[in-house]
């Protein structure tokens, strides 16, 4: 780990245990290091957005998958045996049909426009009232 930290130039507190050199690299590793995925795609001129954390609302495969798990939880009963799951799986996949796919792409642009549009106003409140702090002075 002091090897790491020596190769990214950071400082090695005089107290440093284990831990604490392990929170200072992880930080550094957070801030300042993308992931692999990240980094390749920006060689190749692409830009990875990531979709904020708890929307899954807007991603999709989200909506499908819990479009999936609710109508195999729709087929429970008491007598539902781990083994009755996969299949019911197979067959709600397979009764996912492009359209309802289409759909559910729709539903998340439609949620990501409301978010648009909600960020543009909140940025619109910012700018005008900054205006109005600068002609006061």
């Amino acid at each position: 780990m002091i090897s790491a930290m020596n190769d990214c130039k950071l400082e090695i507190p005089t107290n440093a245990t284990k831990a604490i050199l392990c929170n200072i690299l992880s930080k550094h590793i957070k801030d300042n290091v993308a992931p692999v995925i990240v980094a390749r795609a920006g060689e190749k001129g692409h830009e990875i957005i990531f979709t904020p954390p708890y929307h899954s609302d807007l991603q999709p495969i989200e909506i499908v998958w819990a479009n999936v798990k609710g109508e195999v939880g729709r087929q429970y009963s008491t007598t539902t045996t781990f083994a009755d799951i996969k299949p019911r799986l197979q067959r709600a996949f397979e009764n996912v049909s492009p359209v309802a796919v289409q759909g559910c792409i729709d539903a998340a642009n439609r949620q990501l426009t409301k978010l648009k549009k909600h960020l543009e106003a909140m940025d619109s409140c910012d700018e005008s009232s900054c205006d109005s702090e600068n002609e006061s002075d």
